[in-house]
């Protein structure tokens, strides 16, 4: 017996925690398609649920294979939503509410968005501004920071205006007056990236959040038990202030396995190891310095949470929480270029003698700023993507 609409919304809406096959995911999400009465919000719920229960471990632990699996959807569910979101839409469909969980869902999915769809959602987001809740414009603000997405300038504008008008009561908790204030600076910073001194300033608005006395108390109050919201608050301060007045709660620094392998490859491929001496105020430290030939530089050694596949090139590029902490970096350490080098091109390149040589090659030419290693070893902007299949011949001879 064939299932109905409801059925087959309350199939992701309501799976307890039951375990499930990837199969089946695909089964419903092929289902989904061919249904031609789901409406915006309807649409969005079934990605943001699929992208719960992957997370929850609802489709087993392989929870990569998993967002692929809806990843192989994205673009025929992309023309399916902006098809729903640019018709005749009722006013119980509540747009705000089914803006940010859209994007909440990519997050969830470490999936970069088409730019088709992202356009979409920032047009309709600016002409509904008005009626969005703080916790939707906070949500739909912390999507789009972690996503990295390009920003519409009539959008940040009109997000802007709402934002003002804010005061302590129209947040319901204090964790998102914070969350509201790292979202900011983590897109101003991707911005800054693409657009330089050309994009929205954003600096206004953060005097307005953090100049409040009651929303202020309430931000560091929700900093008080929590290390993570610690430095988030301390990040947004100097990105905005590009003064460094507070240190970081103490943590471990012991290096990683990965860290200690890529010292090991840069030092066989010729580059000097230096000391990483955390910064006099935050306590903070980049993980690698080296040396090659004149040239010094840094290196963060990124494993896979710090990216995002982009649904349109299929690429791989660092979220915006990476760009953010990289832009930090650099401010911090103006002189010297700072490479991120992902996990998923050091390992399977390890011994790829035209990558390292190249790498090298180009590091020495670069002044300052931040880069990512691609998988040939060239080296791309922090707003670029790579794609790691795509390798120089190995020409390593065995020892």
């Amino acid at each position: 017996m064939e299932k109905t609409k409801g059925e087959i919304i309350d199939w992701f809406n309501r799976y307890q925690g039951e375990l499930r096959s990837i199969e089946s995911l695909n089964t419903q999400l092929e289902k989904i398609l061919q249904d031609q009465s789901l409406n915006p919000k309807e649409l969005s719920l079934i990605l943001y649920h699929s992208a719960r229960a992957i997370n929850d471990g609802v489709y087993g632990e392989d929870k990569q294979k998993a967002r692929l699996t809806v990843g192989t959807h994205i673009q025929k569910l992309t023309n399916k939503m902006i098809k729903a979101i640019n018709g005749k839409v009722p006013p119980d469909i509540k747009i705000d509410f089914t803006i940010a969980h859209t994007l909440d869902a990519f997050k969830l999915l470490e999936i970069q968005p088409p730019e088709r769809l992202t356009e979409c959602l920032q047009k309709k987001a600016t002409k509904f501004m008005d009626i969005f809740s703080a916790r939707n414009i906070v949500s739909m603000l912390s999507s789009t920071a972690r996503l990295a997405l390009p920003i519409d300038e009539k959008f940040m504008r009109a997000a802007i205006k709402k934002i003002d008008k804010f005061n302590a009561n129209s947040y319901s908790s204090p964790t998102q007056p914070l969350e509201l204030l790292h979202a900011l600076a983590v897109i101003d910073a991707a911005e800054e990236a693409r657009k330089g001194d050309k994009r929205v300033n954003l600096k206004k608005t953060y005097n307005k959040i953090f100049g409040n006395n009651t929303i202020k108390q309430a931000i560091i109050e929700a900093c008080a038990d929590s290390i993570s919201n610690h430095r988030r608050l301390i990040d947004s301060l100097y990105w905005f202030k590009r003064k460094d007045e507070y240190s970081y709660p103490k943590q471990g620094d012991k290096p990683s396995m990965f860290e200690q392998d890529v010292q090991k490859t840069l030092e066989h491929y010729g580059a000097k190891p230096l000391e990483t001496k955390p910064h006099p105020i935050t306590g903070d430290r980049i993980d690698l310095r080296a040396k090659f030939r004149e040239k010094t530089f840094y290196a963060e050694c990124d494993g896979p949470t710090h990216f995002l596949k982009a649904a349109d090139d299929h690429n791989v590029v660092l979220n915006g929480h990476t760009i953010f902490q990289t832009k930090l970096s650099i401010l911090r350490n103006p002189d010297e270029p700072i490479v991120r080098i992902p996990i998923d091109v050091y390992y399977p390149n390890e011994g790829n003698n035209d990558l390292w040589e190249t790498f090298l090659l180009e590091i020495g030419k670069k002044d300052n700023g931040g880069y990512v290693l691609s998988a040939n070893g060239s080296l791309v902007p922090l707003e670029g993507g790579y794609n790691p299949d795509i390798t120089t011949e190995d020409t390593h001879e065995p020892d």
